[in-house]
């Protein structure tokens, strides 16, 4: 039964071999569907993930400062074309804690004032930043930065020089540093002129 021509022998080795070319075909076939679905569920958990992290946000910004500059005004509060003050408006970064100004300190590297630091309050003496509240949001609380609020930080200890690369970081206890770079003519046009950002 198991004799056969030699023309029958050529066949049936033929067809063995074509038998294990299949397999191997379909056994590629096999991986690559199971990689593909695989890549498949590991982009719909990503998908999942990031919606889960991200439901609570009203727009696409997920991670910002703790404290976003929107606006710094130089003031010539005497008319004599002189800095006098600084006026930084900001507002609350999505997605942080509460800020507390007495915890927040603006580093300032510039030749427009003798300070380093300024900090909340008289109590730091000349180097320090008073603060007034344009809008209040829902979760408002005196002396501190909650979302919806915006606020001016006022400093006076300035100098009217002018400062073509001055550095100014806001630094909370907790959270994102906020980094400007802003340049101050040495005569500023108007009792109020926005030297940041660059119109």
């Amino acid at each position: 039964m198991w004799l056969a021509e030699a023309d029958d022998l050529k066949l049936i080795k033929c067809n063995k071999g074509l038998t294990g070319f299949s397999a191997l075909i379909v056994l590629v076939a096999l991986m690559l569907a199971a990689i593909t679905a695989a890549a498949a569920v590991f982009m719909t958990t990503g998908e999942l993930n990031t919606a889960v992290q991200g439901k609570n946000r009203p727009d696409d910004v997920q991670f910002e400062q703790a404290i976003v500059v929107e606006q710094v005004m130089a003031r010539d509060t005497d008319s004599d074309k002189k800095l006098d003050e600084i006026d930084f408006i900001i507002r609350y970064g999505r997605g942080n804690n509460r800020i507390y100004f007495n915890d927040t300190i603006i580093y300032a590297q510039s030749s427009v004032t003798d300070c380093p630091e300024f900090e909340f309050g008289a109590s730091a003496g000349n180097c320090n930043y008073s603060l007034t509240y344009f809008q209040r949001g829902t979760k408002w609380r005196d002396y501190t930065l909650s979302e919806g609020d915006i606020a001016r930080l006022r400093v006076t200890n300035v100098t009217s020089v002018e400062d073509r690369n001055a550095i100014f970081k806001f630094v909370p206890e907790t959270g994102m540093i906020a980094h400007i770079q802003i340049d101050f003519p040495k005569r500023i046009m108007g009792s109020n002129y926005q030297v940041w950002p660059v119109k």
